[in-house]
């Protein structure tokens, strides 16, 4: 036997019929003459009542929408800071005017007033409208660096949606753990090399150029979340800062500057670029060798690394091959500058900078980035910089050109690294009587921290 019940809760009228010859619910036996018709209407009535709820939720839901709509543009739900606050997860406690209308659990979202692009999104843990202060459980990030101008507005749930956390670091800063992470990414590339400046020195000499600075290393690490502590000091290698050429007759030129190791805490490590060598009256100055990024770091992680580019060697005034120095995620080195041959006064074009090669793509962008022109004697043209890599993407920049040596000058300068990680061209060498050419600076590293939650 089969039943079929007509509920009030959804429109009908509680009434019950069966399939059988019952005599006051059954279709049987004639009963469908009193019965089929009534049953039919209550099929109708529950139908017309799901098509009402349907439509009452439907002005519910715009009511809502509507609601959220207006308390994002009232002025209730919308405030600015002056408080200096660091870009990163955890508790931020910015002050904002009194008498607004945030209660403990609204989303906000926290906008650099400067630049859009750097913002924080968490929701309200506190807020005194009397003072003002208000405390925030940051979950999600863009950018970094610390900010004292900001825009506070409702937004859509935090917590909900925020599912990968990206940190970039650009100078030295701390890392806090997000609440529930579960895998953390660590991608960083060390300092460029500061290339050497040039020799001063007589005719009758070799006059050597300075040598180009090796590109900082490239490294990357992923972690289990749980293995990390918090918070994390994070550094971003510097780069090699420029040399100074020689001021005074019969000096040799200067050795340039290390770049610096970019690191995470105690966890991991690449290295930066090393100093290209300064020119002497024997030799052109050295190029810094290739850096390699640590393996596996400190940390208990799958690690992978690949090696920044070296400097190549400053000229001695003998025609000599355009050796660039490549690489391919590391940043790569500077071109050596040029010089003089004993009893010679020729001039001498520089080369360019190591180029970053590669037929891939790498976060939707062409790895391939030029090296910076060497300079040229004939024009006076100065070298040019290494190209850098697209903003926020953990790919080494070119090396920066050599410079051209030309006799009865001041020295040429060599051109600076890109960015991030370029190694800088050296120098070049310059007669008695002429200050040689200063050596081009390494670019700093980068450091970027990607968390899954």
């Amino acid at each position: 036997m089969s039943t079929v019940t007509f509920p009030a809760g959804v429109g009908g009228d509680g009434s019950t019929v069966t399939d059988d010859a019952n005599g006051t619910t059954g279709l049987g036996l004639g009963g469908h003459l009193t019965r089929f018709e009534p049953a039919l209407g209550q099929l109708v009535a529950i139908a017309a009542d799901t098509v009402t709820s349907a439509e009452a939720a439907d002005t519910s839901e715009d009511a809502a929408l509507a609601s959220f709509a207006s308390a994002v543009a009232e002025a209730g739900t919308y405030a600015t800071s002056t408080t200096s606050l660091s870009i990163g997860t955890g508790t931020k406690s910015p002050t904002i005017q009194t008498g607004k209308n945030f209660v403990v659990g609204m989303s906000v979202l926290i906008t650099d007033a400067a630049d859009a692009t750097n913002w924080m999104t968490g929701d309200v843990t506190a807020y005194n409208s009397g003072t003002g202060a208000m405390t925030v459980e940051v979950v999600a990030v863009n950018g970094s660096g610390t900010k004292a101008s900001w825009k506070v507005a409702l937004t859509g749930p935090a917590l909900a949606t925020a599912k990968v956390v990206v940190n970039t670091y650009t100078a030295n800063d701390s890392w806090t753990k997000p609440a529930g992470a579960l895998w953390v990414q660590v991608e960083m590339l060390g300092g460029g090399g500061g290339g050497g400046s040039g020799r001063r020195g007589p005719t009758t000499a070799i006059r050597g150029g300075g040598g180009g600075g090796a590109g900082g290393a490239h490294g990357r690490w992923m972690f289990p979340a749980a293995s990390l502590g918090s918070p994390i000091t994070v550094t971003v290698g510097a780069g090699g800062a420029s040399q100074v050429g020689a001021v005074s007759d019969n000096t040799n030129g200067n050795a340039g500057n290390d770049g610096g190791v970019s690191s995470f805490g105690t966890w991991a490590a690449v290295v930066g670029g090393s100093k290209g060598g300064g020119g002497t009256s024997t030799t052109g100055g050295g190029g810094g060798g290739q850096a390699r990024g640590l393996p596996q770091a400190w940390g208990s992680a799958i690690a992978g690394t690949s090696e920044g580019g070296a400097g190549t060697s400053g000229n001695a005034g003998l025609a000599f091959a355009n050796a660039l120095s490549y690489s391919s995620f590391g940043g790569a080195g500077g071109s050596g500058g040029s010089g003089a041959q004993a009893s010679s006064t020729a001039d001498f074009d520089g080369y360019a900078g190591g180029s970053v090669v590669s037929n891939a793509t790498y976060g939707g962008h062409p790895l391939s980035i030029a090296g910076g022109a060497g300079g040229i004697a004939s024009s006076s043209t100065p070298p040019v910089a290494g190209g850098s890599a697209p903003a926020n993407v953990t790919m080494g920049g070119a090396g920066g050109g050599g410079a051209y040596y030309k006799t009865a000058v001041i020295g040429c300068a060599g051109a600076d690294g890109g960015t991030y990680g370029g190694g800088g061209g050296g120098g070049s060498a310059s007669d008695n009587g002429y200050n040689s050419g200063a050596s081009g600076a390494g670019k700093a590293g980068i450091v970027i921290v990607t968390t899954w939650k």
